[in-house]
């Protein structure tokens, strides 16, 4: 499979998944051979860069996962939120909002539910020690999941009024 079948079997995804499309939307999906590394990456002007040399061994469900968080991003950039500053609390909601998704929609193989949850807890670390005033609202997300729930559905407004910026 070469890297414009990844893009195919990606834009296709967008195309057929509504969650996915509206972020989106018409912005271009990139699809490189990078070798191990970042599954895919969104740049601030919304263009998301597929892996494909990771895409080529996922299934779609898995590649629809990473999709969906790239999105989250895209939303993310369109709402201002973005920098280093911002950088956890942008990984740890869309690590968040990805596991929901996946949840919903049956995504995840066992494994890639437990590199999810390592994920998110990382994050959620680097969140508490950058913005100490948000312990309790990762503490509940941990909490929800710890638990088996889905995470709760914030949205980027939701961060962005909490940050005040």
């Amino acid at each position: 499979m070469s890297g414009d079948d990844v893009q195919r079997r990606a834009e296709k995804i967008i195309s057929s998944v509504p969650s996915i499309q509206r972020r989106v939307g018409a912005n271009e999906v990139r699809s490189l051979d990078r070798g191990p590394g970042a599954h895919a990456s969104t740049n601030p002007s919304g263009r998301i860069t597929v892996n494909s040399d990771w895409a080529k061994g996922v299934t779609d469900k898995r590649l629809q996962a990473t999709l969906y968080h790239e999105s989250i991003h895209v939303d993310q950039f369109e709402q201002g939120m973005s920098g280093k500053k911002h950088l956890p609390i942008m990984e740890f909601h869309a690590h968040n909002r990805e596991l929901r998704h996946a949840m919903k929609h049956d995504l995840y193989s066992p494994q890639d539910m437990q590199g999810k949850l390592a994920k998110i807890n990382k994050y959620g670390d680097k969140v508490k020690a950058k913005f100490p005033e948000f312990t309790d609202n990762v503490d509940r997300q941990l909490g929800r999941i710890e638990k088996g729930d889905m995470p709760a559905k914030h949205s980027v407004k939701y961060w962005t009024n909490k940050l005040g910026d």
